[in-house]
């Protein structure tokens, strides 16, 4: 998605003046005209009509007069007997009013009437609009046809009004152009014709939305001409409650169009294709009651014209003439399967989905349930912005997530592959997606096909495939999602229109599939119109994206039946990415059977508009919705492929004692080492694991020949040694520990060197005396204490590694008991004494619970429980987040009893907060700014921050310790946090530019602000604003922090 077109329109406004009108019937005119008036009701008009003349209406404000009987030479085809003059040029300084002239119309009966005007407009002069009020409710701008040729008179129905039984005043009032009213006729409208057709003449228009007779072809009198406001109100009377079919007659002259239908308050959009003459489109269908329905047009692009509207009762469905097949006859099994079961459900069930796996986190947080699917980016892997820095892991959380259970949904925010920007500011690199920041041209590509472009394409295709085989060769099938959103024109690859794109298309199709032998591919169609489709046999779904106004659930079966026409029922529907998440009730209702959703990350999820918490929580545990833990266990023909059995628990090497708690050791033999990392080469990096299990101990120790890790950190850097024991682990990256630096450091070889990786439970009595001097009152301990240690170690000399930079290793400890209430991991240090919280993330796995710790040290690490409250949370939006982070010993209160959430959160206390949360050894020797004193409470976390580059301070060398934090400064530090942990979000895409305030945002803090609003981690303070100076309060601080660990995956959800 990124940079979504939409147009939405309220239609509040339209029925706050419907009801108005309706309101005023039968009461008296809202005007008092003082004046004897002609009414003249023509001889040939029937009963009930009602003529004023020109001489009749009352005038005020400058330029209108009223001319008449007209002299002969004036105008010599002019041959009527006056008018209201609106030949007059708009004065900007002028004190009164543009001229306006007032009619009172005398009716006898309330009700809707038409509303006709003679008017004069001389010859050459063309068509007019002019504006109008009934009984002091603007109804908008009306169009006046330009008079047959020869004459300079006409008269046309410009709408329907409803008048009250007495007097009722029309306003007259300049539009455009040099025009005279003549008179003003009303007459009484015939009831709306019985039957299922709809005439939009007969409905009731506001606004810019008139009757219009120009032209042939429309049905009736007339058709109803949309501008760009008002709307138009049509009411139905059904035989009976049910579906409904709608069929909408129309002209678009001016281009395709979009309008909004809302019927009975559902809205649906509805595109009308160009054309010159009036035609019918399928609106999909509506569910209607028994008796009266109301059927309401908004402009939403505006500029056509609507007939009629033709209602029918649906017709009862046959089901779906889907076989589930993919064309490509070398699918892997794990596609065939994943095709097979998406047609098994289809219009059955729909399946859950959610943009990037922060969010999917976040859903299972707020409703118990993930969603089956998570989709995600290719993005940061276009070589145009690999060469620009960016870094992706997408493929790993992929691969994870399949190794779950889950569906893995990809697209591709392909960077162009040349004429992109810099570092200027709003033309960045990053945005290079987007057909207004870039000149590369696809069509020009594909035509020359020895050009530096084309080979350019080429190279980028080859690029992903090199990511999709990663994805294959970890047994990954993939719903692959290329081209998005095609049509649309914003992507640079739909800018040239069809042609190119299906072009590109069926280019990709084949290098990825013929020349890679990519067969784990789903490929997924992502547009609507039939002239942009590529055909059946390079598509295996169709799909569309949809963002309906926040807060709009309905199922948008018109889009949805469109889809289902483009391929004629034969393939998979499905809806790849929405903002508001359809209802179920309504799907199911009205036969949207869209296989599956996925919401669009950031506010989209998380806004609380756009979805409600409780519209998310009927959603997740819907019958009709499939979530993760409702995919069947045997969704994959296999399970994902095992570790490699790098198990060397055979004894030949381990020496040491494991009873009376004894050290077992284990040295790794050298060669054996080196032989298995290297064949670990070219497997997805979570593959690249080579284990040593020891068990039988409390303490264990694995020594690995420093040599072979040299050796591996060249052939396979990405690899992984895990030391098991039967409690504990320890994942040890090969590439952790510089090598030759360590070499250079002890003068001596790396064939001299040995790591020693130790692991060791802390006996009661330690454990006992670690906790009394950490003071831990309220802290229960439900894990043992485990300390874990590396050691360089040579023949003469010994070094303790324990900082390890910003890199986080993980170690895990396993706990015979299910996870309760505020599990907390936490680490104690022998020195200090201190507790502190660590990243920690606790998982349930067959009846145990598996605790992995993340730290960028070593130390004795366990898990706690703790529960913390706080009295002046009571009705705080944010009670239950700072209390859960109090639990976990990040955030304190300023007693026992109060946390005061209102109170603005100084530079000091957050970056407090940031050191705690990422588990940062203090360092006051390293907070080297003029204002902060060594001794001071704060200089610790000052100097982690400083070091870690989270913290710069300012120009003139000072911390201002005691300031309260803006929101822009805390966005800098969390964007700084994110890239310390190795996770810095990718580059935004112009979030910060829908606020209002965004050019105040100071310059060094943009780039930090928009990729924290994209990537979803922070939010506006309203709708309108981001307010970058505001100050921060301590809630709303604690919030920032707990989506920083979220994001970082450093906390459970």
């Amino acid at each position: 998605m990124f940079l979504k077109f939409r147009v939405s329109c309220s239609v509040i406004l339209c029925f706050v003046v419907l009801f108005y009108l309706l309101g005023t019937l039968g009461k008296g005119a809202s005007w008092v005209i003082a004046s004897e008036l002609s009414v003249v009701t023509p001889p040939d008009d029937s009963a009930g009509v009602v003529t004023v003349t020109y001489a009749d209406a009352i005038l005020e404000g400058y330029g209108i007069e009223k001319r008449g009987p007209v002299n002969e030479g004036e105008d010599t085809l002019y041959d009527g007997e006056g008018y209201i003059s609106y030949f007059f040029a708009e004065d900007a300084s002028a004190q009164e009013p543009a001229g306006s002239a007032a009619f009172t119309v005398n009716v006898e009966e309330a009700g809707l009437y038409k509303l006709s005007l003679g008017y004069y407009i001389p010859e050459g002069y063309g068509s007019k609009a002019t504006g109008i009020q009934v009984n002091g409710t603007g109804a908008g701008e009306l169009m006046l046809d330009a008079p047959a040729a020869g004459t300079v008179r006409a008269e046309k129905m410009v709408s329907k009004v409803l008048l009250n039984a007495g007097s009722n005043t029309v306003k007259i009032m300049r539009g455009w152009g040099y025009y005279g009213i003549e008179y003003l006729k009303a007459e009484p409208a015939a009831p709306p014709a019985s039957g299922n057709k709809l005439e939009a003449e007969d409905g009731i228009m506001t606004g810019g939305v008139s009757i219009g007779t120009s032209g042939t072809g429309y049905s009736g009198e007339g058709y109803a001409a949309f501008q760009q406001t008002g709307s138009l109100v049509l009411t139905y009377n059904a035989p009976a409650e049910g579906m409904y079919d709608v069929v909408i007659g129309y002209s678009s002259p001016n281009g395709e169009k979009k309008t909004s239908m809302v019927i009975n308050g559902q809205n649906t959009e509805i595109t009308f294709a160009e054309t010159t003459a009036f035609s019918e489109v399928s609106a999909g269908k509506a569910l209607l009651r028994e008796g009266s329905n109301t059927i309401e047009f908004l402009p939403n692009w505006g500029w056509y014209n609507i007939d009629y509207v033709k209602l029918t009762a649906a017709a009862a469905t046959d089901g779906h003439d889907v076989t589930g097949s993919l064309n490509n006859p070398e699918a892997t099994p794990e596609a065939k399967a994943l095709m097979s079961y998406l047609a098994s459900q289809y219009g059955r069930k729909i399946i859950s989905g959610q943009q990037t796996l922060e969010d999917v986190e976040w859903i299972k947080q707020q409703t118990g349930k993930y969603p089956a699917i998570f989709s995600t980016d290719l993005m940061d892997y276009s070589p145009s912005r690999v060469e620009n820095g960016a870094t992706s892991t997408e493929v790993e959380k992929m691969i994870a997530w399949y190794n779950r259970g889950g569906i893995v949904a990809l697209c591709w925010h392909w960077n162009a592959p040349k004429g992109i920007g810099g570092n200027e500011p709003g033309k960045e690199w990053w945005r290079g997606f987007y057909t207004e920041y870039t000149t590369f041209d696809v069509e020009y590509a594909l035509q020359h096909p020895d050009s530096e472009d084309y080979q350019l394409l080429i190279r980028d295709i080859d690029a992903i495939a090199v990511q999709l085989k990663r994805l294959q060769d970890a047994g990954v099938p993939v719903l692959w999602r290329p081209l998005h959103e095609a049509e649309g024109g914003w992507f640079w690859w739909g800018a040239k229109g069809p042609e190119p794109t299906k072009q590109l298309w069926n280019l990709m199709y084949d290098r990825l599939t013929n020349y890679h032998n990519l067969n784990n591919l789903i490929w997924v169609w992502n547009s609507e119109k039939a002239d942009w489709y590529p055909g059946d046999d390079v598509v295996d779904i169709a799909s569309v994206d949809i963002y309906n106004p926040a807060g709009d659930y309905n199922p948008s079966i018109a889009r949805y039946e469109g889809l289902v026409s483009l391929v004629n029922d034969k393939k998979v529907v499905g809806l790849a990415e929405n903002g508001p998440i359809p209802d179920p009730d309504m799907l199911q209702t009205y036969g949207a059977d869209w296989s599956f959703f996925s919401t669009w990350t950031g506010s989209f999820i998380k806004d609380g508009n756009t979805n409600t918490a409780e519209h998310l929580h009927k959603v997740y545990h819907h019958d009709y919705v499939i979530t993760l833990d409702e995919l069947p266990s045997d969704l994959y023909p296999d399970s994902p492929p095992p570790l490699p059995n790098n198990n060397h628990n055979n004894g030949a090497n381990q020496s040491g004692a494991s009873n009376n708690g004894g050290t077992k050791r284990v040295e790794v033999d050298g060669i054996e080492l080196t032989d298995a990392l290297s064949k670990l080469a070219g497997m997805p990096i979570e593959r690249q694991v080579y284990e040593v299990a020891v068990s039988g101990s409390d303490a264990v120790e694995a020594v690995l020949p420093a040599s072979a890790l040299l050796q591996a950190a060249g052939s396979t850097p990405n690899a992984t040694i895990r030391i098991k024991s039967d409690a504990v682990s320890y994942s040890l990256p090969v590439k952790l520990i510089d090598i030759s630096a360590l070499a250079e450091q002890l003068q001596t070889e790396a064939s001299e060197i040995r790591i020693s990786v130790a692991m060791e439970t802390v006996s009661e009595q330690e454990a006992e005396e670690l906790l009394k001097k950490a003071g831990t009152s309220g802290i229960r301990l439900v894990s043992g204490l485990f300390e874990f240690t590396i050691t360089v170690e040579t023949a003469s000399d010994s070094i303790e590694w324990s900082d390890f930079g910003s890199t986080y290793v993980s170690r895990t400890i396993s706990l015979p008991q299910s996870p309760r209430g505020n599990m907390t991991t936490v680490m104690l240090d022998p020195a200090t004494g201190e507790m502190r919280f660590v990243p920690g993330l606790i998982e349930e796995t067959d009846g145990k619970t598996i605790v992995t710790i993340k730290r960028n040290g070593n130390s004795v690490y366990g898990v706690v429980k703790l529960d913390r409250t706080f009295g002046d949370l009571d009705g705080h939006w944010a009670k239950d987040d700072v209390e859960m982070m109090a639990s976990k010993l990040i955030v304190h209160g300023i007693d026992e009893e109060r946390f005061a959430p209102y109170r603005p959160i100084t530079r000091a206390e957050f970056a407090s907060l940031v050191v705690r949360a990422l588990a940062l050894t203090p360092k006051p020797g390293k907070a080297v700014f003029a204002d902060v004193d060594p001794s001071s409470w704060y200089a610790g976390a000052a100097g982690a921050a400083n070091e870690a580059g989270i913290l710069m301070g300012y120009a003139d060398g000072t911390f201002k310790p005691n300031d309260s934090i803006t929101r822009e400064q805390m966005a800098v530090m969390v964007d700084r946090a994110l890239a310390f942990a190795g996770q810095k979000p990718a580059a935004g895409t112009g979030a910060l530019a829908r606020f209002s305030d965004h050019s105040s945002v100071s310059v060094w803090a943009k780039d930090s602000v928009d990729a924290l609003l994209t990537a979803g981690l922070m939010q506006g303070m309203d709708g309108e604003r981001y307010a970058p100076e505001a100050k921060v309060d301590r809630a709303q601080a604690v919030v920032q922090i707990k989506e920083l660990l979220l994001y970082l995956n450093f906390l459970n959800a």
